[in-house]
């Protein structure tokens, strides 16, 4: 996990944006058009409707909303959430450390959604990879559709929750493998209204409607 965090760091210094800031917020306004992304240290970052990047957006400390039927590479944060609005299309990975991350209706996440601390809840998203997550719960709603697998990790020297971390599959479907890799930690798998997962349940609790 300390290596997730120090990536983020070293990529929001090395790697070159159309918007760039260190103390400072950053809004794209409407149906705007940048070849490159926008990335800040201290600040949020806030893509407007209909907007195309062609690059990522990535903030330490700070939230970052998309709004509905934008186009980016790749979202990123460590203190912060993440809101994807409507019909959005995100090229790559969604990551948070320390933030929920909240996508809508028809948003496509071609690459995973990673979360370490936050809640991770999807309403008709198509992620063709996986979702990991170490700590937070994870929901998916209204025929989400996950290509691969959802990951629980293992959050080593952290002290283990006493509640269970939830997964909650609601008229969805994960096409691969939900797989818990931290023994110390009891995870349930909720299967509502037609939930399904293809592959293999493992290392968790399974409890349906």
């Amino acid at each position: 996990m300390r290596k997730l965090v120090s990536f983020f760091i070293l990529a929001l210094v090395a790697i070159s944006f159309a918007k760039v800031t260190l103390n400072k917020s950053i809004r794209v306004n409407a149906g705007d058009h940048f070849s490159g992304g926008c990335t800040t240290v201290n600040g949020s970052i806030v893509i407007e409707k209909d907007a195309k990047l062609e690059g990522g957006c990535k903030t330490v400390n700070g939230s970052i909303t998309i709004y509905e039927g934008c186009s980016v590479r790749g979202i990123a944060t460590v203190n912060g959430g993440i809101r994807v609005g409507e019909d959005a299309d995100i090229e790559d990975d969604i990551v948070s450390v320390n933030g929920s991350i909240s996508c809508a209706e028809g948003v496509s996440v071609n690459g995973n959604i990673e979360s370490v601390n936050g809640a991770v809840r999807l309403q008709g998203v198509t992620v063709r990879r996986d979702i990991t997550t170490y700590n937070g719960n994870v929901t998916l709603e209204k025929q989400c559709t996950v290509h691969d697998d959802i990951i629980v990790k293992n959050a080593r020297h952290q002290e283990h929750h006493r509640k269970p971390l939830e997964i909650i599959i609601d008229n969805s479907v994960v096409e691969g493998d939900v797989i818990n890799k931290d023994d110390d930690k009891e995870v349930i798998v909720y299967l509502l209204n037609g939930g399904k997962v293809n592959g293999e349940i493992r290392n968790a609790k399974v409890e349906k409607e």
